[in-house]
């Protein structure tokens, strides 16, 4: 649970971005950083007909 909201840093152009990404049957998420702290987030609600991909296919 946050207590506060994070803060999102600014992206170094120089440097590789990483996407993290989870799903489960209800909802996804997925972050992008560049190993230090957040420069995104996404979150959503998995939808009826996604309840029948794969995970691997949702991630």
């Amino acid at each position: 649970m946050l207590t506060s909201a994070p803060m999102l840093q600014l992206p170094d152009f120089n440097s590789a971005f990483i996407v993290e990404c989870d799903a489960s049957g209800s909802g996804f998420g997925a972050i992008l950083h560049q190993g230090g702290g957040p420069l995104a987030f996404f979150t959503g609600l998995s939808y009826s007909d996604m309840l029948s991909w794969p995970l691997t296919s949702v991630n």
